[in-house]
């Protein structure tokens, strides 16, 4: 716990965009601030001005990432990330939610040194 908070210490306070608002936990845990969300009602696919508001914000709050889960829409995130000049991040939301994430451990473990990365860019 004590690296993974060494890691993130570096970008403490700074703003992401999430696909699903499942991440608060782990970006109060670290600092973060959760600016926004692609689902503007989870589970509800976004209308397009409040897609065209979320680029705004990101580009305004010169915001680097959009996390988004292995089963959120990839290709949306991928644009909407391209469109604000951001990074969509691929996180693992659960046990082998992607490659290398096979325990609890290893999840958290992957998503802070993936995140922490992406944010110093």
């Amino acid at each position: 716990m004590g690296e993974w908070t060494k890691l993130m210490e570096p970008v403490k306070g700074s703003k992401v965009v999430v696909y699903h608002p499942q991440w608060i936990y782990f970006l109060t845990r670290f600092g973060l601030i959760e600016t926004g969300w692609v689902e503007e009602r989870p589970g509800i696919p976004p209308a397009p001005g409040h897609l065209v508001r979320l680029v705004r914000v990101m580009k305004d709050e010169k915001i680097k990432v959009l996390i988004y889960a292995p089963w959120n829409d990839e290709k949306l995130a991928e644009r909407i990330a391209e469109e604000a000049g951001a990074k969509p991040l691929l996180l693992a939301a659960m046990v082998g939610g992607v490659k290398g994430a096979d325990s609890y451990l290893a999840a958290v473990d992957y998503n802070v040194r993936t995140l922490s990365q992406a944010l110093r860019q």
